[in-house]
């Protein structure tokens, strides 16, 4: 499809959209690399915005964000929607709270790929506008059906969940955020719950004196006996680390560890297990730089690898991936093109590394666009192809394939558009990427890439 071709049927498609929740869905008989063979759109009143897509062993796909659904005072609902492998719509789900907004961060399967779960943050607006945020999570069967709803409250104040993560072995949710309920300073949050959603332990971890703490990633070793917390600690409001915290599967906590760079904030963009469970990967920016570090399950740091784009000016690590085999690490982000503290030029820069921390390879792309950036990576099952979604410019949505020596085999972009996460079907045919497409308002989009 050209691109001439796809802006015609955007705008013959975008005539068409009267109603909610219309359907975006071109195919093409036979999609070269990089072709876009179909997208689908659900279009909530206002504004909304897909954050986490995932993709079963079936085809189906399933993205969760938030949307507006009226234009009153009820705000941003969770929604979460599900499409076939061939674009066609499946069905969408709506949570909202009471009187307030409610924003989905992340989502997980359970075993087997029979349910789905999603867990954020849900608003509940009182008496004299008094405001109370809870972490929720909601699990649905596969086919939409709602089995349960839970919401974790610390008795008071605001409580945000910021990511899931299942055990194959138990069936168990391990959610984590953070919260400030009943305590002075916003600590970390562990919460664990039974496939059936009963509330089996929950774990508040409190750094320094003062400071504030804030999960953002959970990992669940491959037997479900070990749970990995990620997230940051603070001193104060110039000086943030990384800290990854390690459960037993019952909660009983077996070691800390904190990150600190040189200086400034430090921020985990993401984090990983090897193959075998023995293996952490923690991912982000640490004192302006790209920065990863290799942990044993005991704790022992292995190694660490530090990227500066070499320009002066900040970067930063938005996403990393494992090579199947578990052999390459792959890290993207955005680089400085200047030494300016807020460059108006940047370039979305790739680094591959092998698992014990040697770089073997740096991709940077640089487009006529000044503003390129990256937000997911992505590899195929074969491990011979990496993606990299992100923005040739403030709202054109950018996608870049490499081999797995870091040449780049082909770009593609979408117009009007954004891309926030992103996965390889089973089959390794297509990308499939979650974020919103713009038209008047911003709606929670699903865009399908042929990969080869």
């Amino acid at each position: 499809m050209t691109a001439t071709s796809r802006w015609a049927l955007r705008l013959c498609i975008a005539l068409c959209t009267v109603a909610a929740f219309t359907v975006h869905a071109p195919t093409t008989a036979s999609a070269e690399p990089g072709d876009l063979t179909w997208w689908q759109v659900w279009n909530s009143s206002f504004f909304s915005s897909g954050v986490r897509v995932l993709v079963s062993d079936s085809g189906q796909v399933f993205s969760t964000g938030s949307g507006t659904t009226s234009g009153d005072d009820e705000g941003d609902d969770y929604l979460t929607v599900s499409t076939a492998g061939n674009g066609t719509k499946l069905w969408y789900k709506y949570y909202g709270g009471i009187r307030g907004d409610d924003y989905a961060r992340d989502m997980a399967f359970g075993p087997n790929q029979h349910r789905v779960y999603v867990t954020g943050e849900s608003q509940i607006r009182g008496v004299n506008s008094l405001l109370n945020v809870d972490i929720v999570t909601v699990a649905y069967r596969t086919d939409g059906k709602r089995l349960w709803v839970r919401r974790y409250d610390d008795a008071e104040g605001s409580d945000s969940g910021e990511a899931i993560a299942t055990s194959a072995g138990t069936g168990r949710i391990f959610v984590v955020g953070s919260t400030n309920g009943r305590h002075k300073d916003t600590g970390m949050v562990t919460v664990a719950y039974s496939a059936a959603g009963e509330q089996l332990w929950t774990r508040r971890y409190q750094g320094s004196p003062g400071g504030d703490d804030s999960a953002n990633h959970v990992l669940v070793s491959p037997s479900g006996h070990r749970i990995y917390v990620v997230g940051t600690s603070s001193t104060s409001a110039t000086d943030q680390d990384i800290t990854i915290i390690a459960y037993r599967g019952n909660g009983t906590k077996i070691w800390t560890r904190r990150y600190s760079g040189s200086d400034g904030n430090d921020t985990p963009a993401t984090a990983l297990l090897g193959p075998n469970g023995r293996h952490l990967y923690v991912a982000g920016t640490v004192s302006g730089d790209y920065r990863t570090v290799s942990y044993r399950r005991d704790g022992t740091q292995i190694w660490e690898a530090t990227f500066d784009g070499a320009a002066g000016g900040p970067d930063s690590l938005a996403d990393a991936a494992l090579s199947p085999s578990g052999e390459t690490l792959f890290v993207t982000g955005t680089v400085a093109a200047t030494d300016e503290p807020f460059p108006a030029d940047t370039d979305a820069v790739t680094v591959a590394y092998s698992s014990h921390g040697a770089e073997l390879w740096t991709a940077r792309h640089d487009s006529n666009a000044e503003r390129d950036r990256a937000h997911s990576i992505a590899v195929s099952p074969d491990g011979n192809q990496v993606f990299v979604t992100g923005q040739e410019s403030v709202s054109t949505l950018r996608v870049i394939a490499y081999n797995a020596s870091g040449a780049e085999q082909w770009t593609s972009v979408f117009g009007s558009a954004r891309g926030y996460d992103s996965v390889v079907a089973p089959d390794g045919k297509k990308l499939l990427i979650t974020g919103w497409e713009q038209d008047v308002y911003e709606h929670i989009a699903v865009l399908a890439f042929a990969t080869h």
